[in-house]
């Protein structure tokens, strides 16, 4: 691996400072390596970064506090102003940082579910107490559950882009709706049997409720964990 892969750094004038926390979380998301993204000013530099458990990026960010204006955040997330003059700088060190902590590391994310559960035990009593789990956040997660063996009844993708997967579950008992953000590929793979890796939540649209999973993972039924 190139030590650059190890922490991606992105800087253009032609970015928007509205965006680039959405494109750093997407490039993380996508590569599972801490990303950073910053709009170029004539005199200074904003960015956003995004990292993966293995990298606390404010505590990367603490050690080039001499070449930065000013930065804050926490250890997944972070934000930093540099002067245009110490950006190379800036970016070279994080990059020695980030080769120091991570090349002798495994690097690829591993999702952790509170419970695995049957579709067919899902029921609407259970979102009260995850609504008492609220507010989620960094430290608090969202309740996460895992289901094996799933056919998919039905399936299509959905988006400007056909990015996003909605779907129709059932373990033979109970079918439920399902949504699966940035997974459209998945329709053209048609699987007959999944398991899922998903949040249970209520979905408005147009006024009237329901209830439904949001889907992050997708794998065919029977792969080994």
């Amino acid at each position: 691996m190139e030590e650059s892969e190890l922490l991606m750094f992105a800087v253009s004038p032609e970015f928007k400072m509205g965006l680039v926390g959405l494109v750093a979380s997407r490039l993380t998301e996508t590569y599972y390596r801490p990303a950073v993204v910053a709009a170029r000013g004539e005199e200074f530099t904003r960015a956003s970064c995004r990292s993966i458990p293995e990298f606390h990026i404010t505590q990367a960010l603490d050690q080039c506090a001499d070449l930065l204006v000013r930065h804050g955040g926490h250890a997944m997330a972070a934000g930093f102003t540099v002067d245009n003059r110490n950006l190379a700088e800036l970016a070279t060190r994080l990059k020695e940082i980030a080769l120091r902590e991570l090349s002798q590391r495994d690097l690829h994310p591993v999702l952790r579910a509170d419970m695995e559960i049957p579709l067919r035990e899902l029921r609407p009593e259970l979102l009260k107490d995850i609504d008492a789990l609220e507010p989620t956040g960094l430290a608090n997660r969202e309740a996460q559950f895992v289901s094996r063996d799933v056919q998919i009844v039905r399936c299509k993708a959905v988006g400007n882009e056909s990015q996003h997967l909605r779907m129709a579950v059932s373990d033979g008992r109970i079918t439920y709706d399902a949504i699966a953000f940035r997974q459209g590929a998945w329709a053209g793979k048609k699987p007959e049997r999944v398991d899922l890796f998903y949040t249970y939540e209520r979905n408005s649209f147009q006024g009237k409720d329901s209830l439904q999973l949001n889907v992050k993972d997708i794998r065919l039924a029977g792969c080994p964990d």
